[in-house]
C-alpha cells in the first residue's frame, strides 16, 4: 500500500493525489513583456504568463527535494486538441534533445465547464531525479494567438488508492446582495470550486513522509493542486490522433468532413461530420491504418456513431487488413435506433448520444497494416459496397475512434499526434481538479499503523 498505484485483477484502479508546486527558477523561454513566464510561480489567478506565438515553449530548473512526479500547467485558455509535450531532463542539454522523460498528450481531456479555465495534469508513471523542465505546446488556430497560464506545478505528489465516500463539491459565490426599495442588486465577484474529501487509512510511514509535510509547506496560504480521479494506465488505442481526426487520416473517394465541428461522445467539441455527396462507384469514407507485426493476431476497432434521427443514412464501420492479401469485415448501424447487421443486433452499444460500435477481426494472412474506415452514408445494413450501395449520399457524426490489440473492446483512450502510444494522460474529469487553498486539513489516527485527513479545498478561480 506504499506505492501510488494499485493494480486489481489486472486493472488500474483511479488514485487520489494532492500536489505541493515546489518553486522553480526559469531557464529558458520567451514571453510577453507584461506576463513573464515568472508569472507561473505565483498562486494569485490574475498574474499570468501569455506567450508571443502560438507554439511556445519554455524550460524552469524545479528546487523540489524530492523526486519529481506530478507536473500540471493549471488556468490555461488551451483546448482539447492542442498538444502539450514534457520533458524531464538532468540538464538543459537533455530536455532540449532527448531527455529519458518524454511525453505528448492531448492538453486536456474529460468533461470540461465552460466557465472553468483548462488544467494539462501529467502523473508521471515512475518519479524522477531529474531537475530540468521543458514544456512545449502547440495552439495553431487559437483565437487570440497567444497561450495563457496560471500556474506551472511541479512536485512530489502525496496520494491515496482512493477517497472516502460522501465527498462533498461544491461552487461558492463570493458576490454580496443588497435590497433597496423591494429590489436585490449584486455586486458581484468571481466564483470558486469546492472539495471536501476524506483520505482515509493511510499507511503510517506515507502519513509521516509526505503528507504531514506537504500539509506543513501549504498551510492555508499557498495553493495546492487537488486531482480526486485520475487513472495512469497504458493507452491501448493504436491509432494517431483519435480525438480530432487530423494527422494521419485520409479522405477516400469524395469524401468530405467538418472537423471539430459537433460535441462528441465526451462532451467536447471535437467530433467530426463526414459527408458522401457523391453517387460514384465506391462509397466515400474516412479512414486511418497503422503498422501491425505480422504474426497472426485478432485486432478490435470501434468508433462511436452520433444518434440520428429516423430516415438518416446507415454508417457502417469496418476494419481491413492489407499488406499481403486485403481483408475486412465491418459492422453497419442505423443511427436512429442502433440496430446492426448482426442478428440479435450485436456490436452497437448505447453511449448517452452515440452508439459505440465495434468489431473484432484477426490477421489470419499475416497481413502489415490495420485500417479502420468510416462511411457516413450506405444504402442497406448487408450489401456489398457496390452499386445502390455507393450511391447513397449523407452525413453521419463520428467520434473516439480506437484500434487496440486482442478481441474485446476497452474504454476509449485519445491519442495525440505523433507518439507510438501515449501512456500517460489525465484520464480524469477537468471539473473534478482543484487548484486551490487548504480551509481545512484534520490528520485523525484511526487505527494502528492507519490515518485519516479530512480536507476542504477552495480553488483560487473557476
Amino acid at each position: 500500500m506504499d506505492e501510488w498505484h494499485y493494480q486489481v485483477e489486472g486493472a488500474w484502479l483511479m488514485v487520489a493525489f494532492v500536489c505541493y508546486p515546489e518553486p522553480w527558477t526559469v531557464i529558458d523561454g520567451a514571453s510577453l513583456a507584461a506576463n513573464p513566464i515568472d508569472r507561473m510561480g505565483w498562486d494569485d489567478p490574475g498574474l499570468v504568463y501569455r506567450s508571443t506565438n502560438i507554439t511556445p515553449y519554455f524550460t524552469v530548473q524545479s528546487q523540489c527535494p524530492t523526486p519529481i512526479d506530478v507536473i500540471a500547467l493549471v488556468g490555461t485558455n488551451l483546448r482539447n486538441r492542442d498538444m502539450v509535450r514534457i520533458r524531464v531532463g538532468a540538464s538543459q542539454a537533455e530536455v532540449d534533445g532527448a531527455a529519458p522523460v518524454d511525453f505528448t498528450m492531448p492538453a486536456w481531456s474529460g468533461m470540461k465547464a465552460d466557465a472553468m479555465a483548462a488544467k494539462t495534469i501529467l502523473r508521471l508513471p515512475t518519479p524522477v531525479m531529474g531537475k530540468f523542465v521543458r514544456v512545449d505546446i502547440d495552439a495553431t488556430g487559437i483565437p487570440g494567438s497567444y497561450v495563457q497560464i496560471q500556474r506551472l506545478v511541479i512536485g512530489s505528489a502525496a496520494d491515496q488508492i482512493a477517497i472516502t465516500p460522501n465527498a462533498e463539491v461544491g461552487i461558492a459565490d463570493g458576490s454580496v446582495s443588497y435590497d433597496t426599495a423591494g429590489i436585490t442588486s449584486w455586486d458581484k465577484y468571481a466564483k470558486t470550486q469546492t472539495f471536501k474529501a476524506t483520505f482515509s487509512y493511510l499507511k503510517e510511514k506515507p502519513f509521516r513522509q509526505k503528507w504531514l509535510p506537504l500539509l506543513a509547506k501549504a498551510g492555508n496560504s499557498s495553493a495546492i493542486l487537488f486531482v480526486p480521479d485520475y487513472e495512469l494506465k497504458s493507452n491501448p488505442n493504436m491509432l494517431r490522433d483519435s480525438q480530432n481526426f487530423f494527422a494521419g487520416w485520409t479522405a477516400a473517394n469524395s469524401a468530405t468532413w467538418a472537423r471539430n465541428a459537433d460535441y462528441a461522445h465526451d462532451g467536447s467539441m471535437t467530433a467530426a461530420i463526414i459527408e458522401d455527396s457523391e453517387t460514384s462507384a465506391s462509397a466515400s469514407n474516412f479512414y486511418q491504418g497503422v503498422t501491425i507485426p505480422t504474426d497472426v493476431a485478432t485486432y478490435t476497432v470501434s468508433a462511436y456513431v452520433k444518434k440520428a434521427p429516423a430516415g438518416s443514412p446507415l454508417a457502417r464501420v469496418t476494419i481491413e487488413y492489407a499488406g499481403v492479401s486485403t481483408s475486412s469485415t465491418f459492422v453497419a448501424v442505423n443511427p436512429a435506433t442502433g440496430a446492426t447487421n448482426f442478428v440479435g443486433n450485436g456490436n452497437a452499444v448505447d453511449a448517452g448520444d452515440y452508439w459505440r460500435v465495434w468489431r473484432s477481426f484477426a490477421n489470419t494472412l499475416a497481413n502489415t497494416s490495420v485500417r479502420i474506415r468510416l462511411y457516413p452514408a450506405i444504402a442497406s445494413a448487408t450489401g456489398s459496397l457496390s452499386g445502390s450501395e455507393s450511391a447513397a449520399v449523407g452525413k453521419n457524426t463520428f467520434s473516439g475512434c480506437q484500434i487496440e490489440p486482442g478481441g474485446e473492446m476497452t474504454d476509449w483512450s485519445p491519442t495525440s499526434f505523433s507518439a507510438a502510444f501515449d501512456n500517460a494522460y489525465a484520464a480524469m474529469e477537468q471539473n473534478d481538479a482543484v487548484f486551490g487553498y487548504i480551509t481545512k486539513a484534520t490528520p485523525r489516527h484511526i487505527t494502528y499503523d492507519y490515518w485519516s485527513v479530512e480536507m476542504s479545498i477552495t480553488s483560487t478561480a473557476l
